[in-house]
């Protein structure tokens, strides 16, 4: 209760504003510099603060459930009042009030396993099962937003209608043009709450559990009403965000986030595949049009991965093949395009082409970051043509850092996620088109010697390292002598051309060198 008060404006909290009602910090300057938002920065301390509420999870989740639905209520009084031109004094105390109950509230009914994933702590199963409210009301009163009678004792339904209000907030915000009265803090937030809560609750997977209570199964598990109602309802919500916050980076990849989460679990994926807002969402990423077009790196490497991981799930192989067949042939036609243009050496750095480029790679590399033991093999036939078009695209763009870096990376991704899977010829083919990679970038850095640590111009350094590294784990791991020799040929060949350029200023820079010795 100290910690909600300490991050709380008054009444409620003891958090100070000052004389103007900005909100006070001890660092503002400092603060404002800082890359980590307060999630990762204070990650650890609420992660404990969870641990501690649960130790009183009825008091910890009535009190939590009654602030959210506290504050949700002022943000629609707030919006409707400055909608109106009327002065709100409290504007900005509401938005932080928001954030710091998403993010304590959340780690107060979750808890991460050792992969970080998120699951239901142990304390809550006790909980749901004794929860004396009927499962119907509950029912009724999270799909009608909390219009229906309230389940009083039921604090995990209540928070999460609080949860899902605010979305809805939000999504009549946009239609109505009021953005700008909109904190993207808070809906960043917002994603990563319901991300969390799907990996957790919805449709969860009983084998990460020794006990599970059935309450939480009949009212969020396969079978329920709930689970696909919710998984329908975020992907509307992820549809808004992809079209509202062009601008806000955070939100973006919060809000692909939040799609990949919903693909990792088969169950997910499957009512995922069903769903007519999935499909238009994924289109958009196969054809590379706005919004997708104009997101960040990170988030299109995600959104791309979670199509696959969906269409990977579904059973009909017809239809996933046909969808499959549309994605990847979107990419690679306009590679092979862009390969074929004669002109191409005096429009390559249009924006244009640029953005085709890197959308392509981008697309290929969350492609293969889905790969799974059930979907390896097919991933690999349609990723091995890509690998010879990256040959010729750093041979073109052997001089844009952008490009560059996005081919290393679709090697590395494939060796950190896919090679796993491969038998001895796909391995073969995997290093002979690494070879010629490396040949092709051999070529262009004759004469790169002696970088400057300070520089930025060595992540395809970076990069490099790491893919030896990868390959050289496989070289010991495999039994195959055959196998192992080639992987060795393709380290020692890399490291012929990495050596001369290498540095002793770069090597004993921490990131390099973490890279080569991992």
């Amino acid at each position: 209760m100290t910690y909600l008060q300490c991050h709380l404006f008054p009444s409620d909290g003891i958090r100070s504003t000052t004389a103007n009602g900005m909100v006070c910090t001890d660092d503002d300057e400092e603060y404002e510099e800082l890359d980590e938002d307060d999630r990762d920065r204070f990650h650890d301390v609420l992660m404990w603060i969870g641990m501690c509420g649960r130790v009183d999870v009825i008091q910890s989740l009535n009190i939590t459930a009654k602030l959210m639905e506290d504050r949700v209520a002022l943000l629609v009084k707030s919006v409707q009042q400055m909608a109106s031109n009327q002065p709100v004094t409290a504007y900005r105390q509401i938005h932080e009030d928001l954030h710091w109950l998403l993010l304590i509230s959340i780690n107060l009914l979750c808890e991460p396993n050792e992969d970080d994933r998120a699951l239901i702590p142990e304390d809550l199963f006790d909980y749901a099962s004794s929860d004396a409210v009927g499962d119907e009301i509950s029912v009724q009163y999270i799909l009608s937003l909390g219009s229906s009678q309230s389940p009083a004792n039921d604090h995990i339904a209540r928070l999460l209608v609080a949860v899902l209000r605010l979305c809805q907030i939000e999504n009549d915000a946009f239609q109505a043009g009021f953005v700008h009265l909109l904190s993207p803090q808070v809906g960043s937030s917002l994603m990563f709450w319901l991300s969390e809560f799907a990996s957790a609750y919805v449709m969860p997977r009983e084998a990460d559990y020794w006990k599970l209570s059935v309450r939480l199964i009949l009212l969020f598990g396969g079978d329920s009403t709930l689970a696909p109602w919710l998984i329908e309802f975020c992907v509307a919500k992820i549809g808004s965000n992809l079209a509202v916050w062009l601008t806000e980076e955070k939100v973006l990849q919060d809000t692909a986030r939040l799609l990949l989460t919903l693909t990792q679990n088969r169950d997910r994926s499957t009512a995922l595949f069903n769903m007519a807002s999935f499909l238009t969402i994924a289109e958009k990423v196969a054809t590379n049009v706005p919004p997708v077009a104009t997101m960040p790196s990170g988030a299109r490497k995600m959104l791309a991965e979670a199509v696959v991981l969906v269409t990977s799930a579904k059973a009909d192989s017809e239809r996933k093949e046909q969808f499959w067949n549309m994605i990847f042939s979107n990419f690679s036609q306009k590679l092979d395009a862009i390969i074929g243009q004669e002109e191409l050496v005096a429009q390559r750095y249009t924006e244009r082409v640029i953005s085709e480029v890197c959308a392509a790679f981008e697309g290929f590399i969350g492609f293969s970051k889905a790969s799974r033991l059930f979907n390896a093999q097919m991933l690999f036939t349609h990723l091995l043509p890509r690998f010879e078009q990256s040959v010729k695209i750093l041979d073109i763009y052997h001089d844009y850092s952008e490009v560059v870096e996005l081919v290393l990376e679709l090697y590395l991704s494939t060796s950190e996620h896919l090679i796993r899977f491969f038998d001895h010829t796909e391995l073969e083919q995997l290093f002979q088109s690494t070879l010629a990679m490396l040949q092709v970038y051999a070529k262009h850095s004759q004469g790169r010697n002696g970088l400057n640590v300070e520089e930025e111009q060595h992540e395809d350094v970076k990069l490099l390292l790491q893919i030896l590294s990868k390959y050289a784990g496989e070289a010991i791991l495999r039994d195959d002598v055959a196998t192992g020799g080639n992987a060795t040929d393709v380290v020692v060949c890399g490291l012929h051309i990495l050596v001369p350029i290498m540095t002793l200023e770069l090597l004993q820079s921490v990131e390099s060198a973490r890279s080569a010795v991992s």
